[in-house]
């Protein structure tokens, strides 16, 4: 008897090493790049390469450019490391050291160098991402990682595949002053107010708030199956003519 109960006794410690281990091993992957389209032709782009994870921008100067995002001139932003992650449930909190030197500066990597970011809702189609903190030094980022912070009642900002992108920019553009005023009308509604309701919620907040204004806008555009891109450049001529 003694013996049966040491052999289940080993089995399940190994059942739960390897589950460990196995834990351990999975890890965050982004195989693809996932733009977010802010304003104007003006795009953010999130690359996970090498356990680096980088923040491009990039613009168009017209929607019939060629739609090829691979082959544009991007102007790298941020280049962080990832330093630590953890998955919960369908959302990932990714922790990241800034790799980026400050030229003028007599402490070039400060201390307050680490951030952590939260994605969700991972497809090959599209991303979700907000930041849970920013600038803090590391013992800061390891006590919120250990914390495990992640909820659904935040604002996110929705990043698109290469391929998403191109459906999207084919959808018709707003052209006419009614179908402007239909996006306006919407913006003003409570659908919406809804939407930027968790944004309070959020940790990390914009100075200005054009990220949000910009994901607001491309849910209504595809809401309404307009294209996103320059759809707030278009919306703006209209409020003009006002």
């Amino acid at each position: 008897m003694e013996i049966k109960t040491l052999i289940t006794t080993c089995l399940l410690l190994n059942t739960i090493f390897f589950t460990a281990a196995f834990a351990q091993q999975k890890k965050f992957v982004l195989d693809r790049a996932y733009s977010f389209i802010i304003s104007d032709g003006e795009m953010g782009r999130i690359i996970i390469k090498d356990s680096l994870l980088m923040k491009l921008h990039g613009s168009l100067l017209e929607l019939k450019q060629p739609l090829n995002l691979n082959s544009k001139d991007w102007e790298i932003e941020k280049t962080n490391r990832i330093i630590r992650q953890q998955a919960h449930g369908d959302s990932w909190l990714i922790m990241t050291e800034s790799l980026d030197s400050s030229p003028n500066t007599t402490v070039p990597f400060p201390p307050n160098r680490f951030s952590i970011t939260v994605f969700r809702r991972i497809t090959k189609n599209q991303i979700e991402t907000a930041d849970v903190t920013s600038q803090v030094e590391r013992h800061v980022a390891d006590s919120i990682m250990d914390k495990g912070i992640v909820t659904d009642n935040w604002f996110f900002y929705t990043y698109f595949s290469d391929d998403r992108w191109r459906e999207l920019a084919s959808l018709p553009p707003i052209k006419t002053k009614d179908e402007a005023e239909k996006i306006m009308g919407i913006l003003k509604s409570e659908e919406v107010k809804n939407w930027v309701a968790p944004y309070k919620n959020n940790p990390v907040k914009e100075m200005y708030g054009s990220g949000v204004f910009a994901e607001i806008i491309n849910r209504i555009c595809i809401q309404l199956q307009y294209s996103p891109i320059f759809a707030s450049k278009v919306l703006q001529a209209f409020e003009q003519k006002k």
